[in-house]
C-alpha cells in the first residue's frame, strides 16, 4: 500500500476601508452601527469502495457588534475493511472584528492508499462579514451617490496527484450589498438595493495560478436616507489543501490583496463617524471610535460545535450538513 498526502496552499488578504469625500454639513444625532459575523464547517470522508467513514463539525453563525470567532476541526483516522489506514484532517478558523475579517488556519489534507477506489476527502468552509449602517447627511432634497469599490485576488499551488488523491479546488467570494432607503422605512423592493460580488474557483492545474477580479457598485442616495452596507468574504476548500487563508491587512495598506472602499459624492457623508477610526487623508477604517485591546480574538464566543462519526457499509451517501452565509 502506498500513502500519498495531497497538499497545497491558498493565500488571500483583505482590508475594509471607508473613504468619505466632502465635509460634514450638519450634526445629526444618529450613530452608525457595525455588526460582525463568522461561521465555519469541516467535513471529512474516507471511502474504500465498501465502507464509508464520515465526520462533520459545524460552528453555527456567530454575530455581534464587538467581534466574533468561529472554529471547526475534524480528525478522522480509521482502518478500512481490508485493514488499510485511511486518514483525513480538516481545520478552519474565522474571525471578524475591529482588526479585520480573517479566515485562517484552513487546512484540509488526506492520506489514502490503493486501489483507486480508496480515497479520503476533506472539505472546509468559512464565511466572515460585516454590516455597517448610518444616516446620510447632505443638503435636504439633493441627490448624490455612494460608490463601493472592491478588489479580490488569490493564488493557488497545485497539489500532488496519484493514488488516493482527489482533484483540489478552492472557491473564494467577495461581495457587497448596499441599500439606501428613507429613514424609518423599509426597502421592500429591489429598487433601493444594489448588489455585486466576485467569485472564482481555482482548480489544480500543474502550475502556480493567480486569479483576480474587481467590481464597482454605484448607488444613488438622497440626504436623510438610511444607508446600509453589507460585505462578506468566504472560502471553500475541497480535498488536498494545507495552508492559511488570511483575509485581513493593516488599515492603510497600499495594495491589500482584496479590499472594499466606499466614497461619497461631493456634499454627502455619513451622519457621524461612530464606529470608524480616522486614518487621516479622509480615509476611515471600521473599528471602535476609541480602539480597545482586541480581546474579541481570544473570546470563545460560546461556540456550539457538532460532531458526528458514522460508519456505513456498502453505500456512500452525502451528509445534510449546511452552513450559513455571513452578512448577506
Amino acid at each position: 500500500m502506498s500513502r500519498r498526502p495531497s497538499r497545497t496552499a491558498v493565500h488571500v488578504g483583505a482590508v475594509t476601508v471607508l473613504t468619505a469625500l466632502g465635509g460634514l454639513l450638519a450634526a445629526v444625532p444618529a450613530a452608525a452601527s457595525v455588526t460582525y459575523s463568522a461561521t465555519t464547517s469541516v467535513r471529512t470522508l474516507v471511502y474504500d469502495g465498501i465502507d464509508s467513514f464520515e465526520t462533520i463539525d459545524v460552528s453555527p453563525l456567530q454575530s455581534g457588534p464587538a467581534g466574533v470567532q468561529a472554529s471547526s476541526v475534524v480528525t478522522l483516522a480509521v482502518n478500512d475493511s481490508q485493514g488499510r489506514p485511511l486518514t483525513g484532517f480538516g481545520r478552519v478558523d474565522a474571525s471578524a472584528g475591529p482588526a479585520g475579517l480573517v479566515l485562517s488556519d484552513s487546512t484540509s489534507q488526506d492520506t489514502a492508499g490503493t486501489p483507486a477506489t480508496t480515497y479520503a476527502f476533506t472539505e472546509t468552509t468559512a464565511s466572515v462579514g460585516l454590516s455597517w449602517a448610518s444616516f446620510v447627511l447632505g443638503t435636504p432634497g439633493a441627490l448624490g451617490s455612494v460608490t463601493v469599490e472592491g478588489w479580490w485576488s488569490s493564488s493557488i499551488s497545485p497539489a500532488p496527484t496519484g493514488p488516493g488523491t482527489l482533484p483540489s479546488t478552492a472557491t473564494q467570494t467577495l461581495g457587497a450589498l448596499v441599500e439606501s432607503r428613507p429613514a424609518g422605512s423599509f426597502c421592500g423592493t429591489a429598487a433601493c438595493q444594489e448588489r455585486t460580488g466576485v467569485s472564482a474557483t481555482l482548480v489544480d492545474g500543474g502550475s502556480y495560478r493567480p486569479s483576480a477580479a474587481p467590481f464597482t457598485l454605484p448607488v444613488t442616495i438622497q440626504a436623510g436616507e438610511w444607508l446600509t452596507v453589507d460585505a462578506w468574504m468566504s472560502i471553500t476548500s475541497r480535498s488536498g489543501y494545507a495552508g492559511e487563508q488570511s483575509m485581513t491587512a493593516p488599515p492603510g495598506s497600499a495594495h491589500p490583496d482584496s479590499f472594499l472602499v466606499m466614497r461619497f459624492s461631493e456634499g454627502f457623508a455619513p451622519a457621524d463617524l461612530t464606529g470608524l477610526v480616522d486614518l487621516g487623508g479622509g480615509a476611515y477604517a471600521l473599528a471602535p471610535a476609541v480602539p480597545e485591546p482586541a480581546t474579541w480574538a481570544l473570546w470563545a464566543c460560546g461556540l456550539a460545535g457538532m460532531g458526528l462519526h458514522r460508519r456505513r457499509r456498502a453505500t456512500r451517501a452525502r451528509p445534510s450538513a449546511s452552513t450559513g452565509e455571513a452578512a448577506c
